[in-house]
């Protein structure tokens, strides 16, 4: 039997920097809740895959695992052609759980306010399916 568990809260993400302009080199983390087997992480800018960074995972209590993943972006115009670039990081457990978070790469010029508004529906997207628990049966032989 193998049991699956599914991080309690969706991934979470931390920049190095509130603001950036085109230019700037964005460091940034996201890191998974626990889970068994541990999540596998991904970044995106405007949907598009960031390549992969330093990933690793930590053991936690009870036999669980907590992911991170560490990207450093060069953030270019491109970036900005539609208003503050899209941040998000992905998490998912096998085929069971995909969760992401975003964050929203404002200027120190930009209005907040407008761009929030303009991305409030796609800054958090959640599927989860409810079966957590693989039962596996092995052939069982009788002792007589």
């Amino acid at each position: 039997m193998e049991v699956v568990v599914l991080p309690p809260t969706s991934p979470s993400i931390h920049t190095s920097q509130h603001y950036y302009t085109p230019g700037d080199v964005m460091k940034a983390n996201c890191t998974s809740g626990p889970s068994r087997p541990p999540s596998v992480l991904s970044f995106f800018i405007n949907d598009m895959l960031v390549s992969p960074g330093l990933y690793q995972v930590h053991p936690a209590p009870e036999g669980l695992f907590r992911s991170e993943l560490y990207v450093q972006i060069q953030l270019w115009p491109a970036h900005y052609e539609r208003g503050a670039p899209i941040l998000r990081c992905e998490a998912k457990v096998g085929e069971l759980y995909k969760e992401d978070s975003a964050v929203a790469l404002y200027s120190a010029n930009s209005d907040p306010k407008i761009e929030r508004g303009m991305y409030q529906n796609q800054l958090h997207h959640s599927y989860m399916l409810h079966a957590v628990i693989f039962l596996t049966s092995y052939p069982t032989t009788s002792h007589t």
